[in-house]
């Protein structure tokens, strides 16, 4: 799998987690998408680095979202790497994803202090940030709102 990957992005992952304290370990938010798991194997193959914990958060909004997220769990058992998952309860209809937003991140800051992690790591692809821009602008938001994600933040 990390045959195709740039050897310049796992340079810049390898100093990445060379910079964290190596004692503590550091959460990666695990969707299963490609992003974050071209972000969690590639963490995985760097030799020297602080312990891995994977975080997933179901939102619960496909039937097959509770089968993923088994699947999920069965991948890092395999792995032996610890599988922390949260499945979102009742969800109001009114800014579904906003609200889906903060109770990731809560759920996701809650393991960084149980854990006392080195934070919390997020994988995102170029398109994620376009279309969460054109999404903005097309539900009308305020040009603030539009600047969506940053390369890092807390």
């Amino acid at each position: 799998m990390l045959d195709s990957t740039p050897r310049s992005l796992l340079n810049t992952i390898e100093s990445w987690l060379n910079a964290l304290d190596l004692r503590k370990p550091l959460i990666i938010g695990y969707s299963g998408g490609a992003d974050s798991k071209a972000l969690f194997y590639a963490a995985l193959s760097i030799k020297k680095k602080p312990p891995l914990l994977l975080a997933h958060y179901n939102h619960a909004w496909r039937e097959e979202a509770d089968e993923e997220a088994k699947i999920l769990e069965e991948e890092a058992k395999r792995l032996s790497i610890p599988f922390y998952t949260k499945k979102a309860k009742k969800v109001p209809t009114r800014s579904m994803e906003e609200h889906a937003r903060a109770a990731r991140l809560e759920f996701f800051l809650e393991l960084q202090k149980t854990h006392r992690a080195n934070g919390v790591a997020l994988a995102h692809h170029k398109e994620d940030l376009a279309e969460t821009i054109l999404k903005r602008i097309l539900e009308g938001s305020s040009a603030e709102k539009c600047l969506a994600m940053q390369k890092k933040s807390l």
